[in-house]
C-alpha cells in the first residue's frame, strides 16, 4: 500500500484523522507501539511547528501530530500500512462505502454530490469537508481506484490545497505587509502618533514608556477584571511585551478593511483605539495559549503514563488472544471446507464419468443411425445402379484422376491397390489416430469405410469435414468399381446443379 504523496498529502490526512475523536483510541494503540520513533519522525516534518497544526485546538493538534508521526515513519519503513488503512476506513466510513463499489474510475464531482454535499449526512464545516477529501484521495489509492484527472472540480481542489500549503510557508502577517501601500503607511504613521499621545492601556504592555496613568483607563480596568471571573490573573497585560512591529501588524490589519486612499482624519479614532486595545489583548492571550498548547502537546507526545501503558499492554494481550482464537476458528473452518470440497470433487468426478459414458453412448447411437441412413441411401442407389444396363456403369477414369478425394479406413491392401491407380488421393489408415487433420484441406470428397475404423479417427474426420463443408461418402464395402462410380456420380450431380445456377 505504498503511496505516492503529492502536495503534502500526509499533512491533510493527519489532520483529517485528528478531527475524528472516534479513532483516538485506535491512534493511541498504534502510537504507543513505537512512540519514540513516531515522535522523532513527526518532528522532522517541516510543517510540524507551522500554523497548519497550531490553528486547531489542543486535542486536534495532539492527535494530528501523532498521526503525522505514524505516516512519516510508515512511509520511510514501509510498515503499519494495514493499520493506517483501517484508521481511515473507520474514521470516514461514508467515504469507504462510496469507494467500495463495483467500479474502477471515480469522478470528484460525483463524490462532492454524494458524500460531501450529501443530503443525509453533509459535511458540516470546511474542516470536515477537507477531511473527507483527504480520506477520498488516500483510500482511492490504497484500494486501487482511479480518480479522473480531467474532472474540473478535482483539479480545482488540488490547486486549492497546493495554494494552502504555499500560504503556510509564509509568516501570517505577510498579506498585511503586501497590502501596506505607501498611502496606508502614511496613514499608519499618523495613527501611531495619535496613539503615542494617549495615556492608558497601551503603556501597560510596553508599547510606549509613559506614566502609570493607564490604571485609570476605564476600558483597561474592565478588561483586566474579565479573566478574574475564571480565576486567571491578568498576566497578558502585566508581563507580555508588545513590540512596535506587533503594533504595526494590528494597525495594518485594521487599515486593510478600508480603501487604500483613507487618511487618519477620516478614521473614527475612538473606534480605532478600542480596536487596538482589544487586538492587543487578544493577540497577547493567543500567544500564551499557543505557548501553553505547545508545552502540553510536546509533553503529551513524549510521555506514556504507566497506567496507560499497562492498559495498552493488557489490550494488546487481549487482542492477541482474540486473534489466536480467530485464527484457530479460521483453520477449523478451512479444514471443514477442504473436506467438503474433496467430497464435492469426488461426486463431480463420478458425475462427469457418468455424463461421459452417456454422451459416448449417445454419440455412438447417433453415429449408428447416421451410418445406417447413409448405408440405406447407398444401398438403394447401388441396387438402382446395378439394375440398369451395363453401359450405365461405365467409369470415366480420366475424370476420376482430376478429383481431390480422401480415403479414410479400409484394409491396408485395399488402400495400396487404390494408390496404384490414384496416388494423388489422400489416404488415412484405420488406426492412424495422430494424423494431421489439415491433410484433408485440399480434398473435396471424403470417402469413409467405417468398419473397423477407430472411433476417435472417425470423430476427427467427421468434425473437420462438416466444418469445412466437405462432401462425405460412406462405403459399405471395398468394391473399387462401386467406389469409382459413386465418386463419378457425385461429380456429375455437382456439375448439373452448377449449370442450373
Amino acid at each position: 500500500m505504498k503511496q505516492t504523496i503529492d502536495f503534502h498529502m500526509e499533512l491533510f490526512l493527519a489532520k483529517a484523522l485528528g478531527l475524528r475523536t472516534a479513532v483516538y483510541k485506535d491512534i493511541d494503540h498504534i502510537y504507543y507501539q513505537k512512540k519514540e520513533e513516531f515522535f522523532a519522525s513527526a518532528k522532522e516534518n517541516e510543517f510540524y511547528q507551522s500554523r497548519f497544526f497550531r490553528e486547531n485546538n489542543i486535542e486536534v493538534e495532539l492527535y494530528s501530530k501523532k498521526v503525522l508521526g505514524i505516516l512519516m515513519y510508515a512511509a520511510e519503513c514501509s510498515s503499519f500500512d494495514k493499520e493506517i488503512f483501517s484508521l481511515v476506513k473507520k474514521a470516514y466510513k461514508n467515504v469507504y462505502r462510496y469507494l467500495d463499489a463495483d467500479q474502477h474510475k471515480f469522478y470528484f464531482s460525483d463524490f462532492l454530490e454524494k458524500v460531501i454535499y450529501s443530503q443525509s449526512h453533509p459535511a458540516q464545516t470546511d474542516l470536515e469537508a477537507l477531511g473527507c477529501f483527504s480520506a477520498f484521495l488516500f483510500l482511492a489509492m490504497a484500494m486501487g481506484k482511479e480518480i479522473s484527472r480531467e474532472d474540473t472540480e478535482f483539479r480545482q481542489a488540488i490547486n486549492l490545497l497546493s495554494h494552502m500549503m504555499e500560504e503556510y510557508q509564509y509568516p501570517p502577517n505577510e498579506p498585511i505587509k503586501e497590502n501596506l501601500t505607501p498611502k496606508r503607511q502614511v496613514c499608519m504613521a499618523e495613527l501611531k502618533k495619535k496613539l503615542k499621545k494617549e495615556y492608558g492601556i497601551l503603556h501597560a504592555i510596553g508599547v510606549y514608556e509613559e506614566s502609570e496613568d493607564y490604571k485609570s483607563d476605564r476600558l483597561y480596568q474592565c478588561l483586566s477584571f474579565v479573566p478574574k471571573l475564571d480565576a486567571v490573573p491578568f498576566w497578558a497585560m502585566e508581563h507580555i511585551q508588545f513590540s512596535q512591529e506587533d503594533l504595526q501588524d494590528v494597525i495594518g490589519l485594521y487599515l486593510c478593511a478600508f480603501d487604500e486612499n483613507i487618511t487618519a482624519d477620516q478614521i473614527d479614532f475612538t473606534e480605532f483605539k478600542e480596536y487596538i486595545v482589544l487586538a492587543i489583548v487578544i493577540r497577547a492571550y493567543a500567544r500564551e495559549y499557543n505557548n501553553a498548547k505547545k508545552m502540553i502537546v510536546e509533553k503529551t507526545l513524549e510521555r506514556v503514563d504507566d497506567e496507560e501503558q499497562k492498559s495498552l499492554k493488557q489490550e494488546v494481550k487481549e487482542k492477541s488472544l482474540q486473534e489466536q482464537q480467530f485464527l484457530e476458528k479460521i483453520e477449523f473452518l478451512e479444514k471443514q471446507n477442504r473436506e467438503k470440497q474433496e467430497l464435492l470433487n469426488k461426486k463431480q468426478i463420478e458425475l462427469d464419468r457418468f455424463n461421459d459414458t452417456k454422451n459416448s453412448q449417445l454419440e455412438d447411437l447417433q453415429l449408428q443411425i447416421e451410418q445406417q441412413s447413409q448405408q440405406i441411401d447407398q444401398m438403394e442407389r447401388t441396387i438402382e445402379l446395378f439394375g440398369q444396363k451395363d453401359e450405365v456403369l461405365a467409369i470415366d477414369m480420366a475424370l476420376l484422376q482430376t478429383l481431390n478425394v480422401a480415403i479414410v479406413g479400409g484394409h491396408e491392401k485395399w488402400q495400396r491397390r487404390l494408390k496404384d491407380s490414384f496416388p494423388e488421393f489422400v489416404y488415412i489408415e484405420t488406426d492412424a489416430v495422430k494424423f494431421d487433420v489439415n491433410i484433408l484441406a485440399q480434398s473435396d470428397i471424403v470417402a469413409i469405410y467405417y468398419k473397423y475404423l477407430n472411433h476417435a479417427i472417425y470423430q476427427k474426420v467427421i468434425s473437420y469435414a462438416r466444418t469445412q463443408q466437405k462432401q462425405i461418402v460412406y462405403l459399405q464395402n471395398t468394391n473399387d468399381n462401386l467406389l469409382f462410380y459413386v465418386l463419378q456420380e457425385i461429380v456429375n450431380k455437382n456439375m448439373v446443379e452448377k449449370n442450373k445456377i
